[in-house]
């Protein structure tokens, strides 16, 4: 379940936020929500989310013929 925290920070921080949420282009609380998620999972404190993994069978392909010619490549 979510919650609101509310804090006061320095101008000088509040700039640095807003330049990061621009530069990414998410909002600022995102920006402040993944410091302080970062910073829990890096002190042991929160359980590391996995990552998304994709598997791909590539068994089936015959790689060779692939050359490292990038003028090989079809550019449309």
């Amino acid at each position: 379940m979510k919650t609101t925290i509310n804090f006061r920070v320095e101008h000088e921080v509040k700039e640095q936020l807003e330049f990061l949420a621009e530069a990414d282009g998410i909002t600022i609380s995102e920006v402040v929500r993944d410091i302080i998620i970062h910073n829990l999972t890096e002190r042991g404190l929160l359980a590391q989310k996995p990552s998304q993994v994709i598997y791909l069978d590539l068994s089936q392909i015959d790689f060779t013929n692939i050359t490292s010619d990038k003028n090989n490549l079809d550019h449309e």
